[in-house]
């Protein structure tokens, strides 16, 4: 079956142009516009892989859900996933009435938040950008109220089956 296809038209700068005709003529594409579709081919698989390596449970899942609140506010790369959540669980530990000792994320969730920080820390900036990428499609797709393991996976993460 045929797919439709639909002509986007953009504007980049002299040198994003002379990068993609470089590319054009490395990877024998046959024209800029051809090396574009295929660097977006290339690009949507590569976010699917991405967001998938990292395998989460469904109250980590959720707890970044909670966390990114269902806005991706850019598009930058580096550890920026990280960085958020480390802020927003030092931040509850701050606002924690018992002194700080457990997190409104740890007691909500049931999470052991250093073990999460730390697989986060894992990630390069091709998976936290697939992540955070991931869970804008969650909260686009789900009101909010159906955060099960499946609307999860249907969103691009990996959950790990813990007998839910």
């Amino acid at each position: 079956m045929t797919q439709t296809q639909i002509q986007i038209q953009i504007r980049v700068d002299a040198a994003t142009k002379a990068w993609l005709d470089d590319r054009a003529a490395r990877y024998a594409a046959g024209s800029t516009p051809q090396q574009i579709r295929a660097d977006l081919t290339t690009l949507q698989g590569l976010m699917a892989v991405e967001a998938r390596r990292l395998p989460l449970t469904a109250a980590e899942a959720q707890c970044l859900a909670a966390i990114s609140s269902g806005t991706m506010a850019t598009h930058a790369i580096g550890q920026l996933l990280h960085a958020e959540v480390s802020d927003a669980f030092r931040l509850a530990r701050e606002a924690d009435p018992t002194g700080g000792a457990v997190s409104s994320y740890a007691a909500q969730f049931g999470i052991d938040e250093e073990h999460l920080l730390k697989r986060l820390a894992s990630l390069g900036p091709a998976g936290d950008l697939a992540v955070r990428d991931a869970l804008s499609r969650w909260w686009a797709t789900h009101s909010g109220s159906d955060n099960g393991p499946e609307s999860f996976r249907a969103a691009g993460l990996t959950i790990l089956d813990t007998g839910e």
